[in-house]
């Protein structure tokens, strides 16, 4: 009896991997993996989210500083959504914009300005649009 049993579950799998195609198997996995890929990228929104979060709570709450590195930004803040060199100001070389990742009109954004050491030196905070609000 158990020998007829494998024999016939054997038999169903065979008859199943036969009815899927090489180009269905293909298929199958691409959609894995961009599956996973989309995961990816949801993760690093809700991080990049969260980092952006942690600079206007350092900026609100005055934890802001003169002289902090671009490294030290970087690495608290990630990567800017912008970053743009400054040549009509002999004091400013560099400005770092920071805003929700996914938000591209209306949110909220913090502009981080660098001296030529890269070190920061102002920064200015710009409330989210009126319209995006309501």
């Amino acid at each position: 009896m158990k020998k007829i049993i494998f024999a016939m579950t054997l038999l169903s799998l065979v008859c199943i991997y036969g009815c899927i195609s090489r180009e269905e198997i293909r298929g199958l996995k691409t959609l894995s993996r961009y599956s996973k890929s989309q995961e990816g990228n949801e993760k690093f929104v809700e991080v990049q989210e969260e980092k952006f979060e942690n600079l206007l709570d350092d900026y609100k709450n005055d934890r802001l500083k003169k002289g902090l590195s671009q490294r030290y930004i970087f690495r608290n803040y990630g990567e800017p959504v912008s970053s743009r060199m400054v040549e009509d100001d002999p004091l400013i070389k560099e400005r770092l914009v920071y805003r929700y990742p996914m938000e591209f009109f209306g949110s909220e954004k913090m502009y981080l300005f660098f001296d030529e050491d890269k070190k920061l030196i102002d920064w200015r905070w710009e409330e989210a649009s009126i319209q995006e609000q309501e």
